[in-house]
């Protein structure tokens, strides 16, 4: 993940446990200037089960690129 350098948005869901929030973490350390988001109220599946939260947060991650 070290090796990573584009701009990355981690997304995950509260309660996903697929990818659980620890483990995003674990990614959002290892790649340096990332950025992370945890969507309430959500599983794996955060597109499907909180679209408007999903959307917000990829608009306003692009929006903080400049």
């Amino acid at each position: 993940m070290s090796e990573i350098k584009m701009p990355t948005l981690i997304l995950v869901g509260e309660r996903d446990f697929v990818c659980s929030v620890k483990m995003a973490n674990i990614m959002h350390q290892g790649i340096q200037g990332s950025h992370m988001a945890v969507l309430p109220n959500a599983g794996h599946m955060v597109h499907f089960e909180v679209p408007q939260e999903h959307a917000r947060a990829i608009h306003e991650f692009v929006a903080s690129l400049g």
